[in-house]
């Protein structure tokens, strides 16, 4: 059942306001409004813009969650009780358990997840060195289907993560692999498991 929310976004269109680049080197946004400043309307747009866009989705979360909430500002108390109760509401919802198995898992082995529930995988690969033509992939398996794949290419220096579910009781793999060029270092730096 979802509840309801009377906070919306001003300037939805976002018209006449300052880019996200212009408004965060802007004076006015670093150094604040200083005593009788005439106060631009794009970057005061942007400034309602931004507030607004937050809190109308964070509104929108806490009135949909679970059997809702009325989370409007008609009156103070009745909004901050309504606030409450969505955060005494969160209390109990499992929290996830993130384990570091970069020295458990290896590339392009594969693991079956024994648990009873899906569990995320994070996995890391990184090149430290560059030669030219280097290219490297970093590919995963889902119980037998392709998953998710990432590249590092521009002479091969750098890192790509890739991310992907394995649903209870279901094969998973994550390889890397140099694609092209010469010999330089590269593997899996960081794997984690996360389980909820």
């Amino acid at each position: 059942m979802a509840g309801t929310t009377n906070f919306v976004q001003v300037n939805p269109a976002a018209a006449n306001q300052e880019n996200d680049g212009t408004y965060a080197a802007d004076p006015l946004t670093t150094g604040g409004v200083g005593v009788d400043d005439i106060l631009p309307s794009p970057w005061l747009n942007k400034v309602w813009f931004q507030a607004s866009t937050f809190i109308c989705a964070l509104a929108y979360v806490m009135a949909n969650w679970g059997a809702g909430f009325n989370i409007v500002d008609t009156n103070l108390a009745t909004l901050q009780a309504q606030i409450l109760a969505f955060f005494q509401s969160l209390i109990g919802v499992p929290t996830c358990v993130r384990t570091d198995k970069t020295a458990t898992y290896l590339s392009g082995t594969t693991y079956t997840n024994g648990s009873s529930s899906a569990v995320y995988e994070e996995v890391t690969l990184t090149a430290t060195g560059s030669g030219t033509g280097d290219e490297f992939i970093l590919s995963s398996i889902i119980d037998g289907a392709t998953g998710p794949t990432q590249w590092i290419t521009n002479d091969g220096r750098g890192a790509c993560a890739i991310g992907f579910w394995v649903p209870p009781g279901k094969t998973f793999s994550a390889t890397a692999v140099q694609h092209s060029g010469g010999t330089q270092p590269f593997g899996i730096s960081q794997w984690t498991e996360v389980s909820f």
